[in-house]
């Protein structure tokens, strides 16, 4: 058992409760190796091999340091895949130093959504930064030969559902839109149809869970007020789903990107978007080491 309770935080955790849960897991799984490479301020980026059967899967979370829910949501999942005997390549918190900056503003205006704290200390994100903190994502990808990406993110949805907790600078303000619980799938040429497999058991998922498909109906009703010009978005089931061209340079041609509002929330809204977050690598994962594309 993972030495946190992870699941029953209503709280980010701490850098020190993601490495010893990482560590914890390291030590539970045989031959199990360490992976790690420097932040810019001299943290470390932790990660993890996970031996196993069938494909490997990468799996990612805290690309941006504010977006809490999904750091949990990897290592619970991760858990629970190796205990099913799942190759995993994982790194939970890929911008320690965005996460460690999100964690020291948060004592002092704890309902604010920081955005100073999304990316790494250099101004990039991290899949700008290849030669940084991204290394770490493309090394597992290579060492593990994963074809699958599940990258945990969170977004902000504040000024319309938690007024005065701040807003997202210019050119992030449809971040600002609520949309509930919902998915983003970029598939390279030849791997849509693997992909949107996976895509679909993850928002099967997510849609079989009351509260969440509650929660993403109340807030898809707000953004349609809110945007009554958009386009109908698409949907599997409860949730929206959106398909983007594969980014060049990824480390894996099929990637699944998990968006929760997660920003500025606490206590039992952050425990529910953590089990989406958990409930939706779960299922993409076992769907693809099922199909074993």
């Amino acid at each position: 058992p993972l030495p946190v309770d992870l699941d029953r935080l209503a709280r980010p955790a701490t850098e020190g409760e993601v490495r010893h849960a990482l560590a914890a897991l390291i030590a539970a799984v045989p031959g199990a190796r360490p992976r790690s490479v420097p932040s810019q301020l001299g943290r470390g980026v932790p990660g993890a091999l996970l031996p196993g059967a069938g494909p490997a899967i990468l799996l990612t979370a805290a690309q941006h340091g504010n977006e809490p829910t999904g750091v949990v949501g990897a290592l619970l999942a991760a858990h629970a895949l190796a205990a099913e005997g799942a190759a995993l390549a994982l790194a939970p918190l890929e911008n320690p130093d965005g996460a460690a900056l999100h964690a020291r503003l948060l004592r002092d205006w704890p309902g604010h959504m920081h955005h100073a704290a999304r990316p790494l200390a250099d101004g990039r994100d991290v899949q700008a930064a290849p030669d940084a903190e991204g290394a770490l994502r493309h090394r597992l990808a290579a060492e593990s030969g994963a074809r699958l990406h599940l990258n945990l993110h969170g977004y902000p949805a504040g000024p319309w559902l938690r007024p005065f907790t701040g807003g997202p600078p210019r050119g992030f303000e449809d971040w600002a839109l609520p949309r509930g619980v919902f998915l983003i799938l970029r598939a390279a040429p030849g791997w849509q149809a693997a992909g949107e497999a996976a895509l679909a058991a993850a928002a099967r998922a997510l849609s079989a869970d009351p509260e969440i498909a509650a929660l993403t109906r109340r807030q898809r009703a707000w953004f349609r007020r809110l945007r009554p010009d958009a386009p109908e978005e698409s949907r599997i089931a409860e949730i929206p789903v959106l398909r983007r061209p594969a980014l060049p340079g990824a480390p894996c041609p099929v990637e699944i990107v998990t968006e929760t509002p997660d920003e500025t929330v606490a206590g039992a809204r952050f425990r529910l978007l953590v089990r989406a977050q958990t409930l939706a690598a779960l299922a993409a994962a076992r769907d693809w080491r099922r199909r074993a594309p």
